[in-house]
């Protein structure tokens, strides 16, 4: 997300969002992918970002999200 800027408004299909530093970290089922590219797509046009990425939910993820907790090595 560009400095300085207030986050974006989220679509209904974000189920979940973190903010880490300068990064906005949402997310979303699979059956939502297309829609959260659009949206991803739509916000570099209007320059509120400069950048996204997709990635699979992992292991650490499920946990954390179980437990609330992180791990030592993360």
């Amino acid at each position: 997300m560009t400095p300085g800027l207030e986050d974006p408004a989220l679509p209904a299909f974000v189920s979940a969002e973190a903010r880490v530093g300068n990064n906005l970290i949402t997310v979303i089922d699979e059956a939502a992918a297309s829609d959260g590219i659009a949206w991803a797509q739509r916000l570099m046009e209007e320059q509120v970002a400069e950048e996204y990425a997709l990635g699979a939910t992992t292991l650490e993820d499920v946990y954390i999200r179980l437990t609330g907790e992180q791990s030592e090595a993360a």
